[in-house]
């Protein structure tokens, strides 16, 4: 995760191939962008692990991680990753004070990039100690935002070798970090919404006034227990009833 400010890697990367050579790779952005349009929240976790090993694969990275930022408090979790068969899984987990430096660049909006371990900064000696301990040779992790705000990051490690990450791959994987982030917005969103509507559920149902919802042809759409109780009448039962049926004639 160890780049200069600068976010151009081409002295670095001599021996990589360029990622217009990967057969796959435009299809692959193509089939996230897509795959992630209105899927349902539920999903959405799934398909991320799966997008993260089709990207690792077709990258020849060991282990590929997504990063979510909490805007708050500025914590940092691993809340997806996925890696090489027969390698240590990696584990879901706060890693604010594994990677402290790498963590400041990121929620400032730098990506974070090493292809020799040995070329980290002094002022991340926390970082490299870390990565040292589980193995890490070479790592690219770049910041997602979303509406200007960074609210995670897509990191792509090897450890079973080094790697260089010529310019067109990490314009790429940008392009990738991008696609990431809005599908964790969308989930949110969801969530928020979903959440919302649980509580105004919560709200209705347990009023004390009768309450009666109804659709433009004028049909019962919602029907509280206060309203079962005025009326007599259960919900399921009054469900797709005109709502003439519980308006006394002489009010009509």
């Amino acid at each position: 995760m160890i780049q200069p400010e600068s976010s151009s890697c081409a002295a670095a990367a001599a021996d990589a191939p360029p990622v217009q050579t990967l057969p796959g790779f435009e299809r692959l952005l193509a089939d996230l962008s897509a795959g992630f349009v209105n899927l349902p929240t539920d999903r959405i976790d799934a398909a991320v692990t799966d997008a993260l090993q089709r990207i690792a694969e077709l990258l020849d990275v060991d282990r590929a991680n997504l990063i979510g930022f909490v805007l708050e408090t500025g914590e940092a979790h691993v809340t997806h990753s996925w890696s090489t068969p027969g390698l240590r899984a990696g584990v879901l987990r706060s890693v604010l004070e594994d990677f402290p430096w790498a963590m400041r660049r990121l929620q400032g909006g730098y990506p974070v990039v090493f292809p020799r371990l040995e070329e980290s900064p002094p002022e991340a000696a926390v970082d490299a100690a870390l990565f040292r301990k589980v193995g890490t040779k070479s790592n690219l992790t770049m910041p997602m935002a979303v509406g200007g705000r960074i609210v995670g990051a897509i990191a792509l490690a090897c450890l079973r070798h080094e790697r260089t990450w010529p310019d067109d791959l990490f314009a790429r994987v940008q392009t990738l970090a991008d696609v990431f982030a809005n599908a964790l917005a969308h989930k949110r969103a969801q969530e928020r919404l979903q959440e919302g509507t649980a509580r105004l559920d919560a709200i209705v149902h347990s009023a004390m006034d009768a309450i009666i919802a109804i659709d433009g042809e004028q049909r019962v759409v919602l029907f509280n227990a206060a309203a079962e109780r005025m009326f007599g009448c259960s919900a399921s039962r009054a469900i797709g009833v005109s709502l003439d049926r519980f308006i006394p004639e002489r009010f009509r």
